[in-house]
């Protein structure tokens, strides 16, 4: 079957970087975010990998977690299937009183 595909109509999906010590001053808390930040492009996913891994192997040796996760992304998001694909997403913040803060948190489950 023949498919007329346009600019952001092919799904992209990818894995986060893994937990990794890189040492003091490494700054892979904003590769992450640059990561999070295509989430805005249509028809992309990221596999979280913040809870899989090892800080002292930069391959996360637990490779059907990864994949399960982006098993998950394709399925529900490219083929319709009706199945949890993400976690809990921060979504902004605001001080309400003091030291008491407000989170907004999508894609969570109650």
């Amino acid at each position: 079957m023949a498919h007329n595909l346009k600019p952001g109509d092919f799904p992209f999906y990818y894995v986060q970087i893994a937990p990794y010590d890189y040492g003091m001053k490494s700054k892979s808390q904003l590769l992450r975010e640059a990561q999070f930040q295509t989430l805005s492009v249509k028809n992309t996913g990221m596999a979280v990998l913040l809870d899989v891994g090892n800080p002292k192997n930069i391959h996360p040796a637990d490779k059907e977690d990864v994949g399960g996760r982006l098993a998950a992304l394709a399925l529900a998001k490219t083929y319709g299937k009706n199945m949890p694909w993400s976690g809990p997403v921060y979504k902004s913040m605001k001080v309400v009183k003091g030291r008491q803060y407000s989170l907004l948190i999508t894609r969570a489950r109650d």
